[in-house]
C-alpha cells in the first residue's frame, strides 16, 4: 500500500530538505558582473544603482547641459511660476523603463532614471531593479533621491512616467515621493515648437534635428525593452541589459540638453541666432497664445 508521503510526492509536493532541487547557481553575467554599480540599502531591502557624472563641460551634441538663461517664459507657458525663480540643484530629470509600454496596473518600472545638477555637474543615477521582488526597495532608493528635490522634468511623464510610478507607490502603500512637486513637462513644448516644421517629436527626433547628437550602436529601439527585461529574468544573463542602460541615460541626459536649448531659445532667440524661420514664428506665437 502506499504511504502518505508517496501519495504526497506523486502530486508533486516536497516533503523534505532532500526533495528540493539544488540551489541556483549564481549567474556569471548578473547586472553586478557587467556593469559598475553599487548596493544602496533602504528601509525595504537593498537596490542596485549605477551612477555616473557629466562635467560641466560635457556638450550634447551642439548643446551643453546647464541651464544659463531665464526660465521665466517656459514657467509662464507652464503655468508653474515657480519654474522661474527655482534652484536648478533642486530639480530632477526623470525617465523610466518599463515592463510595457501602454502603462495600467500590472506595468512595473524596472529602471528609474534620474539626473540632477551637483555642483555644475551633471549627476545621472539609475535605480535597477534585479527582480519583481526588489520592487519596495527600487522605490524607496528613488524616494531618497528625491527628497532634496521641488521640480520634475520628464518627456511625457504626465502622462505616463508619473501616473506609472505614482500608482506602483500605492500598490506598496508607500508615499509618492513627487506628489506635491513642480512638474515640467518637455513634450507639450517641444509639439508646440517644432510641430510645424519636424515630422517627429520624439525624444531622438529632437536629438537629431534640434542638438545634434546621434546616439552610439548601444542604442536600443525603446519597443524591444520591455522583452530584453524578461529574457533577463527568464536566463539571468544581463549583458543585453547595457544597452537598456545606455539608452534610458541618454534619454535622461537629453532632457537637460533639451531644456538647456529651448531656454536659451525662448529668453532672447535673436542673441540665440535661431535660424530657421518656423521656430521663430513658434517663438512669436508662445508670447501671445496660451494653451
Amino acid at each position: 500500500m502506499a504511504t502518505l508521503s508517496d501519495k504526497l510526492k506523486s502530486l508533486g509536493v516536497k516533503i523534505g530538505a532532500h526533495d528540493l532541487p539544488p540551489p541556483r547557481a549564481k549567474n556569471a553575467f548578473a547586472i553586478e558582473k557587467v556593469t559598475d554599480g553599487r548596493i544602496v540599502a533602504t528601509e525595504n531591502g537593498d537596490a542596485f544603482v549605477v551612477e555616473k557624472i557629466f562635467a560641466s563641460e560635457y556638450r550634447h551634441g551642439n548643446t551643453a547641459l546647464p541651464v544659463n538663461a531665464s526660465l521665466a517664459t517656459i514657467a509662464e507657458w507652464a503655468n508653474e511660476p515657480s519654474l522661474a525663480r527655482g534652484d536648478l540643484s533642486r530639480w530632477v530629470f526623470l525617465d523610466t523603463e518599463t515592463s510595457g509600454l501602454m502603462g495600467g496596473t500590472g506595468t512595473y518600472a524596472f529602471l528609474i532614471g534620474l539626473g540632477r545638477y551637483v555642483e555644475n555637474n551633471f549627476r545621472l543615477t539609475q535605480i535597477f531593479m534585479r527582480d519583481p521582488g526588489e520592487e519596495a526597495a527600487t522605490l524607496s532608493a528613488v524616494t531618497q533621491f528625491l527628497q532634496p528635490c521641488d521640480t520634475l522634468v520628464t518627456f511625457n511623464g504626465k502622462s505616463f512616467d508619473a501616473p506609472l510610478l505614482r500608482n506602483r507607490y500605492i500598490l506598496n502603500r508607500a508615499a509618492v515621493p513627487f506628489a506635491d512637486t513642480a512638474h515640467l513637462d518637455l513634450l507639450p513644448l517641444a509639439r508646440r515648437l517644432w510641430r510645424d516644421r519636424l515630422e517627429s517629436r520624439a525624444l531622438k527626433s529632437l536629438e537629431a534635428h534640434i542638438l545634434g547628437m546621434t546616439r552610439a550602436e548601444d542604442e536600443v529601439p525603446g519597443f524591444l525593452i520591455p522583452q530584453m527585461y524578461f529574457d533577463y529574468l527568464a536566463n539571468g544573463d544581463a549583458r543585453p541589459l547595457k544597452r537598456v542602460l545606455y539608452h534610458n541615460a541618454m534619454d535622461v541626459v537629453a532632457m537637460a540638453a533639451l531644456l538647456s536649448h529651448i531656454a536659451q531659445m525662448l529668453d532672447d532667440p535673436l542673441t540665440f541666432a535661431v535660424e530657421h524661420g518656423l521656430d521663430l514664428i513658434a517663438i512669436g506665437k508662445m508670447f501671445v497664445i496660451r494653451e
